[in-house]
């Protein structure tokens, strides 16, 4: 039986950004995916787990999908894909789109992972915006009459409390998996390295 490891929301954010940065270097913004994996594992979404998921079955790489401008906004083609890769993208563009107009509106297609989209209504929500998410469309809107809330917040906030009040569970294999991740961005020590350390 595997032992349970419970980490503080401090140790979880630190593990998942050397991760994400061990894994993406500097070609992703590991920093902002790394906090909204961080918020679906502390409300019951099971981050870590569906990032875990992803990148066993590949569809866990950089964006490489196409975004193409619609009659209704935007529609964003993930190439079969995680979105999980596009969280932190889904935030800034529907920010940026509802700054300049009244109403956006964006579809995704070829996706994996669409539930994790959780995290981008709460992040826009903590914004003072209003969306909406369509599962069944696979959408998201930011005009709504705010009584189509497709997720379960009061839960989700139930979960966060006592992530805070027991720390985050996590079973000793997941553990090890992210921090494999974290040691790809150690590099073995030269005299070189070791000058410019002040050594």
């Amino acid at each position: 039986m595997s032992t349970i490891l419970n980490l503080s929301h401090n140790e979880l954010s630190s593990l998942l950004k050397l991760a994400l940065q061990g894994l993406f270097q500097h070609s992703q913004d590991w920093g902002d995916l790394a906090k909204h994996i961080l918020w679906l594992e502390t409300h019951g979404f099971a981050g870590v787990a569906s990032m875990k998921e992803a990148l066993e079955s590949t569809t866990f790489r950089g964006f490489d999908g196409d975004i193409s401008k619609t009659p209704n906004g935007l529609c964003i083609d993930f190439n079969n894909n995680s979105l999980l890769m596009g969280l932190p993208m889904l935030v800034d563009l529907v920010t940026a789109m509802a700054a300049k107009e009244e109403h956006c509106y964006i579809s995704l297609i070829n996706v994996h992972d669409f539930e994790a989209v959780v995290s981008v209504d709460a992040a826009l929500r903590a914004q003072g915006l209003d969306v909406y998410v369509d599962a069944n469309e696979m959408t998201i809107s930011s005009q709504s009459d705010g009584t189509n809330i497709l997720f379960d917040f009061a839960g989700a906030h139930e979960c966060y409390d006592q992530s805070l009040r027991d720390g985050i569970p996590m079973d000793q294999e997941m553990y090890q998996f992210l921090d494999n991740l974290a040691k790809r961005t150690l590099v073995e020590a030269t005299e070189e390295s070791r000058r410019g350390a002040g050594e």
